[in-house]
């Protein structure tokens, strides 16, 4: 649950970092680039939940009622059959939306278990986008340490990289 938590923590633009949208910007333009769903400009409307609904991540922006789940495994073989699915179809059925995201995030980038109903098979494929914290969640941070202002953050998000770097095997 670290990992959610502090994932959940970093992409909310609105949480005590006091680094805005530093994390969420090329978290959304990754999603956007890999689904090519069109999302929102990474502002401070973007709601972050976490563990609502049993969902790890949820991103909402209320204005567009666009949404991002993100399941978070740091074993990816610690989900149930069909966990990523049916996260994705309750978002999609609560924000009315063709196209919802479904990020699936794990040490490598592994993929999640696609035993669907054929009925949403091709549209659950075209919305999974695989995230690995070894290059994608890695390299973003790596990417921010610069930019960021506050010290303390900057040393989360040292040490942090750190636990990623060990687990790169």
């Amino acid at each position: 649950r670290t990992h959610q938590k502090l994932l959940a923590y970093l992409l909310d633009p609105t949480q005590g970092h006091e680094q805005g949208n530093l994390f969420l910007a090329p978290f959304l333009d990754n999603v956007t680039k890999r689904s090519g769903v069109s999302l929102p400009p990474p502002d401070a409307i973007w709601m972050v939940f976490q563990g609502k609904a049993n969902i790890d991540v949820r991103l909402w922006h209320p204005d567009s009622r666009q949404s991002v789940v993100i399941e978070v495994k740091w074993r990816a073989n610690e989900h149930r059959a069909g966990q990523l699915y049916s996260y994705w179809r309750l978002e999609k059925d609560r924000a009315r939306s063709p196209r919802v995201p479904a990020v699936y995030l794990t040490r490598f980038g592994t993929d999640p278990d696609y035993d669907v109903p054929e009925a949403d098979r091709d549209d659950f494929q075209k919305d999974v986008v695989l995230v690995s914290y070894k290059d994608d969640i890695a390299g973003l941070l790596c990417r921010a340490l610069p930019e960021i202002g506050a010290p303390r953050v900057r040393e989360i998000i040292r040490q942090y990289l750190e636990v990623l770097t060990e687990q790169r095997n």
